[in-house]
């Protein structure tokens, strides 16, 4: 199965998404990883440091699964692909960004139903074995549907409205 990993672009490292793209690479998987800022490159799983949008548009439409950080852009990219991503957000506690902000989002589009949720990296080859049956209980992306914009707009809107009002300022 085609597995695409998504880290984003953020200065941090997120290595425990690279470590588990070597797992599934390992686990059989044909794997493509973006890695970004790694500490290091993936051992088993194919990868770049960065791909052009065009590279990892492509990427995303030939995945069977896509697995992305929480940042929006990239869980975008997986909608317009018309996949349901499963979104591992970075910590904050493991140094990965400079808040839990990801953490957040995604658990608010999880209880939406519009992505996967895997906070734990050791439960991502079950997410992958499990993903066909996960997506038949989410709702579809269709991102070329301006309700379907609006929907994702109402739902960031939400989210930043419920997180980002509390936050005391810098």
């Amino acid at each position: 199965m085609k597995v695409v990993l998504i880290t984003g672009t953020h200065e941090q490292a997120f290595d425990r998404l690279v470590v588990a793209a070597d797992r599934l690479a390992t686990a059989g998987h044909e794997v493509f990883v973006q890695y970004g800022h790694a500490s290091a490159p993936p051992v088993r799983a194919d990868g770049a440091m960065w791909v052009d949008r065009a590279e990892l548009q492509r990427h995303c439409q030939l995945a069977a699964v896509i697995i992305t950080h929480g940042g929006p852009g990239s869980i975008w990219d997986a909608f317009a692909a018309g996949k349901v991503p499963i979104v591992v957000p970075r910590s904050h506690r493991l140094g990965e960004h400079v808040d839990d902000h990801q953490l957040a989002f995604a658990r608010h589009l999880a209880k939406h139903r519009r992505v996967i949720l895997v906070e734990e990296t050791e439960r991502l080859e079950q997410a992958v074995a499990d993903h066909q049956a996960s997506v038949a209980t989410c709702v579809a992306p269709t991102v070329a549907s301006s309700t379907h914009r609006a929907q994702l707009a109402a739902a960031l809107d939400a989210w930043a409205n419920e997180h980002l009002a509390a936050r005391p300022r810098r």
